[in-house]
């Protein structure tokens, strides 16, 4: 997906974020075009390695948006354990992987939800607490969603430019070469 296209991959936790998930992805697919858009349901073929298409999604995007909900950061598995203390935990994986590929992350805080505090993370997740959020609640989601697409529309075409710009020449042969 990178390279001339732009992307956008959706992570989120379908226990509380799968309605807005939804919706978003509807949104982001009528502006960008569903190439442009990774949603897990929506994107994986029935079959297919889970972990390994994820990976490969991630990678391969411009723009990884976090979906956040009021629990996101305690949500616990089946044994009681903390989902984001479980290094194979999907959302962990996709996060961790955005990071590490300094791939732009949005977090959107759903329904209230606030931004994790980096103490709060696990050590691979750190980084998301230093990003900047938005809001996408129930009762706002119209002007919510408004600000988001308008930050996605922003920072697409943005990266398409830095991609395809030559790079800024300084010192003595650039000013020869102004001449």
């Amino acid at each position: 997906m990178r390279g001339t296209t732009r992307s956008v991959f959706l992570s989120y936790r379908r226990d509380e974020t799968r309605h807005i998930a939804g919706r978003l992805a509807d949104r982001l697919t009528e502006r960008l075009g569903s190439k442009q858009v990774f949603m897990d349901v929506d994107t994986i073929e029935p079959g297919a390695d889970f972990a390994a298409a994820i990976a490969r999604a991630v990678a391969s995007c411009d723009v990884l948006i976090a979906l956040i909900g009021p629990s996101w950061s305690t949500i616990a598995d089946r044994r009681g354990q903390r989902r984001l203390d479980d290094p194979d935990d999907f959302v962990v994986l996709e996060i961790r992987a955005a990071l590490e590929r300094e791939i732009r992350i949005i977090p959107v805080l759903v329904d209230g939800a606030d931004m994790p505090e980096r103490y709060d993370l696990p050590e691979g997740l750190q980084g998301l607490a230093r990003r900047n959020a938005i809001r996408l609640d129930h009762e706002t989601f119209r002007s919510d969603l408004t600000a988001l697409l308008d930050a996605v529309d922003r920072i697409l075409p943005t990266l398409a430019q830095k991609a395809t710009e030559p790079p800024v020449r300084t010192g003595p042969r650039a000013a020869d070469r102004a001449v």
